[in-house]
């Protein structure tokens, strides 16, 4: 009896420290699934923007077509260029270029908000996937787009600077590589640089 009472004693004593480094491992192990998190985010992400990076942009892409097959739905890519923008650069510095950048991304993320993807394709150019949209949608929303990043100031930026985007856009159809629709609506975008800027081109 004597025995079994120290060994209950024991256990009292070293249970609570147990529970402790319990706690203290799945704390431990979520802080770093969290660490993952983010880590995974980042890589996904444009450094100065915040928008997807082009790779990202593909990935998704590559879902966005296989969930088609399942259920299809219309889909619109488009390529936006800002117009004159080493113009922006030669002129005010590449620190306002940067928020110039910055500036339409916000917009971006503003103006096509739900399940929209935007991402920084390379430079000024940028992807826009506007999945359930058709090519008539992707238009107002552009428009509405064009308007927000001209009319708002650009913070840190000259209050005389004003900026424009072109753009081309290509309906995403079933079982069409994504390659293949981006590469139609760059040709529409170059339509669009071709003939005047700050204007959208479809592809036909």
């Amino acid at each position: 009896q004597p025995q079994w009472t120290l060994l209950v004693q024991g256990l009292d004593l070293h249970v609570p420290a147990a529970a402790e480094m319990l706690r203290r491992a799945v704390a431990l192990r979520a802080d770093l699934q969290a660490a993952v998190l983010r880590i995974q985010d980042m890589a996904s992400r444009d450094v100065l923007t915040g928008l997807y990076n082009r790779r990202h942009a593909l990935d998704m892409l590559d879902h966005l077509g296989k969930a088609r097959e399942r259920l299809p739905s219309p889909c619109t890519l488009v390529l936006v260029d800002l117009d004159h923008f080493k113009l922006v650069n030669d002129s005010f510095g590449h620190g306002v270029g940067d928020e110039v950048l910055k500036h339409f991304a916000t917009q971006a993320q503003e103006i096509l908000r739900g399940s929209e993807l935007i991402a920084r394709w390379g430079g000024e150019e940028f992807l826009l996937i506007l999945p359930n949209t058709a090519v008539d949608g992707a238009l107002v929303a552009l428009e509405r787009l064009r308007i927000a990043v001209q009319t708002r100031p650009i913070v840190a930026a000259k209050t005389s600077l004003t900026i424009n985007f072109s753009s081309g856009l290509a309906d995403l159809k079933l079982g069409e590589p994504a390659d293949c629709a981006i590469q139609r609506a760059d040709v529409a975008l170059y339509q669009s640089k071709a003939t005047g800027r700050g204007r959208d081109t479809v592809h036909p």
